[in-house]
């Protein structure tokens, strides 16, 4: 089939049996990495209840989420309580920025961990404590993000897609606020750490409004645990790519799994991998279009590549966060990275005409900077009509709290 070749049949799969229920833990620590790893030691955890400046700040804050909870009678006012303003914010970090000096232990939890696990890679020209303080403003930005765009209704960048799930004026979502916060503010009152009933809240609403997207088939490994094997046999001197992207596409019907132009697109895809010059395919796409779907992308292709080609199962990796382009390349570096592909090896990445001049343009780029403040590869060029290769960029395990969904 010609990669740009059209059909109009669209393939219906019953969509297997899923948990859509997702521990707030494990959205905790995909999106807030490093909040998630100061709560869990107990030495930090302890060490907190030393420093006068925590005590301080969490008096001062827990007492305006306390009188918001008395005092409020709209969501805006408890939005408003629960955003960590800019003043908080200097506090904070003024506090986190003494725990560092002070505690040995802090200093070699930021060398050890959490500069090493790449998720705050923008930050890595920085000391280790100006490293620390810029992953814990990233994640209080993260939080703030969450009220705006959940309790608010403002500043996302794709509401079409990923807005709240009910009304955020009505009183109904005003009055399961207000019971979740009473809730949270009994569960956190006894932390010495910092935000910890902002943080908390703020998964909450995540969970209230189900998106939960984040934590959806993590870890990776149980997904693509034979293609992870298969990896560490590959003679990758035989290959000219280490893997092709396929860009996923959501339909627009509630009740329809699989979109024609994903069909296409994975018609494409396999063709050249019979050729031999990727040992896997990539299937790249979340939980997306239409508003609050049930089916995944990336799952739905990887079932038609099955079914119809009878591609095994260790030759695809599955990649099924993205909501974006953005996302479907910054996400498959993940999955290359931390698993150790050869990185000096292009991805090849396929889609459809119109989408692969988005893709080489400018304007993509700019989008980049826009959602994402950086570039996650190096020298994207076309390869043919509906083919464009690139180079990863480790840049790419940058956590993005300002995309809770797919982070």
């Amino acid at each position: 089939m010609n990669a740009c070749s059209t059909n109009k049949n669209i393939i219906v799969h019953n969509y297997d049996t899923f948990n859509y229920s997702i521990k707030s833990s494990v959205l905790k620590e995909r999106i807030f990495y490093l909040l998630n790893a100061l709560a869990q030691s107990p030495v930090i955890r302890q060490e907190t209840n030393h420093i006068e400046a925590f005590y301080q700040f969490n008096k001062k804050q827990n007492g305006k989420i306390i009188a918001a909870e008395n005092n409020c009678n709209d969501i805006i006012c408890l939005a408003n309580a629960l955003e960590i303003d800019s003043l908080e914010m200097k506090e904070s970090c003024e506090a986190l920025g003494e725990l560092y000096r002070q505690s040995a232990f802090v200093q070699r939890f930021v060398k050890n961990k959490i500069r090493p696990s790449g998720y705050y890679a923008l930050s890595n020209q920085f000391s280790d404590s100006l490293l620390f303080i810029q992953a814990w403003k990233e994640q209080v930005d993260g939080i703030n993000y969450i009220f705006n765009a959940y309790l608010k209704n403002k500043g996302l960048h794709y509401p079409q897609a990923d807005s709240a799930s009910y009304n955020t004026k009505s009183p109904a979502y005003y009055d399961s606020i207000k019971f979740l916060l009473h809730r949270i503010l009994v569960e956190t009152k006894k932390s010495s750490l910092p935000c910890q009933t902002n943080v908390a809240m703020a998964l909450a609403i995540l969970q209230l409004n189900k998106r939960n997207e984040a934590g959806r088939f993590i870890p990776l490994s149980s997904v693509n645990k034979n293609a992870y094997k298969r990896e560490r046999r590959i003679k990758w001197q035989q290959y000219k790519y280490s893997a092709i992207l396929v860009f996923g596409a959501g339909h627009g019907e509630r009740d329809i799994a699989f979109s024609p132009i994903n069909k296409v697109r994975c018609d494409s895809a396999v063709a050249l991998y019979q050729k031999g010059i990727a040992p896997f395919l990539i299937v790249s796409g979340g939980f997306v279009h239409p508003f609050q779907t049930k089916y995944c992308e990336a799952m739905e292709m990887k079932k038609y590549m099955m079914r119809q080609y009878h591609i095994p199962s260790n030759a695809i990796l599955l990649e099924p966060h993205a909501r974006h382009t953005t996302t479907n390349i910054r996400n498959a570096n993940r999955i290359l990275i931390e698993n150790h592909f050869p990185l000096d090896k292009p991805v090849l990445g396929v889609s459809s005409e119109g989408h692969i001049d988005y893709i080489v343009g400018d304007q993509f780029l700019k989008v980049f900077h826009r959602d994402m403040g950086y570039v996650p590869f190096t020298h994207m060029q076309r390869v043919s009509v509906c083919e464009a290769s690139y180079m990863p960029a480790i840049a790419s395990l940058q956590i993005n709290s300002l995309e809770p969904l797919d982070p």
